[in-house]
């Protein structure tokens, strides 16, 4: 399934909901925060 839709709709609340940050904390090695050498499973 496509989930990518509702991922922006998520998304973008989520981005109005804490517009006054300045700043994000990020997970190492997380999927969503990959730059290089993440895996690409296509279906």
């Amino acid at each position: 399934m496509d989930y990518t839709a509702s991922k922006e709709v998520f998304v973008r609340q989520q981005v109005r909901q804490l517009a006054d940050l300045c700043s994000y904390i990020v997970c190492a090695k997380s999927l969503s925060c990959g730059m290089a050498r993440v895996r690409v499973y296509e279906s």
